[in-house]
């Protein structure tokens, strides 16, 4: 979600100590506290770290059908899955990772002090799947 491994080490350092400093009594569900917690912690470090538009290199025209075109076509599709992540919102960025990569249903990423009613989330992350992405300024 982050981007790098160094930003992710420090999310998880952040958690660890909020985790240690926590009273016991606030911990009811620890994978939901800590799931939260590291949540809310990576979406403060992207809306503090961003800084404007991230264009990918150009893509390249293929002409031929080889397998190094392939892999080459490969490359840029990846480039632009990421380009479309980087359009999505702190929120719908982690909403979108909860749901595809961690497999969270809807109820419980919208639980996740979002502050969002369960259709709000699922019609946030539709939306986001949906939409083309918006032209650059």
């Amino acid at each position: 979600m982050l981007g790098t491994r160094a930003d992710a080490e420090d999310v998880l350092q952040d958690a660890w100590l909020r985790w240690h400093r926590a009273a016991p009594a606030d911990l009811q569900s620890a994978e939901a506290w800590l799931v939260t917690v590291v949540t809310r912690l990576s979406i403060d470090r992207l809306r503090a770290a961003y800084i404007g538009w991230w264009l990918p290199e150009p893509l390249v025209e293929l002409d031929e059908r080889t397998p190094e075109a392939a892999v080459e076509l490969a490359g840029d599709l990846s480039m632009a899955r990421l380009w479309v992540l980087e359009r999505l919102s702190p929120e719908e960025h982690a909403a979108f990772l909860l749901r595809q990569v961690f497999d969270h249903d809807y109820a419980e990423i919208a639980a996740l002090s979002f502050a969002i009613a369960v259709i709000h989330c699922w019609n946030l992350l539709n939306v986001s799947l949906r939409n083309p992405v918006p032209a650059i300024p």
